[in-house]
């Protein structure tokens, strides 16, 4: 599959709590920060410098399938990516690598592996001698890309907040948080895209949607940094253009972040 700037979607990150961790200084303890689908909760190294690399071996304690990498909020200015392929180290069919880099976010699609474990090296970061950090690194296999984009989608943050009065009947505002939301409507859907949205709904789990296809815009929502761990939360719902066959079907999908 291309990078053509369509809808894609995303099974579990391999990287998860059952992974083991080997690093050079940074705390095994927050290995969650890669995994938890924040980008602002970075590992990050100890005393590292430029003179320094900071390797992170991430071992997953049994084979692991998958073909995409994405790896956000990071401040590797030289380093690379690889994977154990039984007896050494190698580049993935598209080698992930960084040299007088200066991009935070990265995605990347190769060749199906399976592998028991992958090494990050970070030699160099873009600020000199800083400390290296990664916000997010996910491992995922793609589940597929729509043919055709949405005619229409709509992204919200719904958020969990209250709104208190003061003695003088000033707001006092406080919020938990929020999540994304996306009604996504389709207008002239082939089999093809019908048959993705049915497995996505049968989905034995929660998956990721990437809005911008991973070809990066600048609106909120669509950027390359935007990934989203969702849940397909309305019902399935095909219907005939036009009450005929042969000429594509509607479908509303709603997409709720995790």
């Amino acid at each position: 599959m291309t990078i053509t700037g369509n809808v894609k979607f995303f099974g579990i990150n391999q990287i998860d709590e059952n992974t083991t961790p080997t690093f050079t200084s940074a705390n095994t303890a927050l290995l969650d920060f890669l995994f938890d689908n924040d980008r602002l909760t970075r590992l990050t190294s100890i005393g590292s410098n430029d003179a320094t690399p900071e390797v992170w071996v991430l071992d997953f304690g049994s084979s692991k399938t998958f073909d995409r990498i994405f790896i956000d909020n990071h401040n590797i200015k030289s380093g690379k990516l690889e994977y154990w392929n039984g007896a050494a180290y190698v580049d993935f069919s598209s080698a992930i690598a960084w040299s007088a880099n200066a991009t935070v976010t990265h995605y990347y699609e190769f060749n199906s592996v399976t592998t028991t474990k992958i090494r990050l090296t970070m030699d160099t970061t873009m600020t000199v001698n800083d400390q290296k950090r990664v916000g997010s690194l996910i491992a995922f296999s793609e589940i597929g890309s729509v043919l055709v984009n949405p005619s229409k989608l709509t992204p919200i943050w719904p958020e969990r907040s209250v709104n208190h009065r003061g003695a003088k009947n000033g707001s006092i505002y406080v919020i938990f948080g929020r999540k994304y939301k996306a009604t996504i409507q389709f207008s002239d859907a082939s089999i093809t895209d019908i048959v993705l949205f049915e497995t996505l709904k049968n989905y034995a789990t929660s998956f990721y949607i990437y809005p911008c296809g991973g070809s990066g815009q600048v609106e909120l929502g669509f950027r390359l940094q935007d990934i989203f761990f969702v849940n397909y939360t309305n019902e399935f719902n095909p219907d005939l253009n036009g009450n005929l066959y042969g000429i594509g079907q509607t479908l509303t999908m709603i997409v709720e972040e995790v």
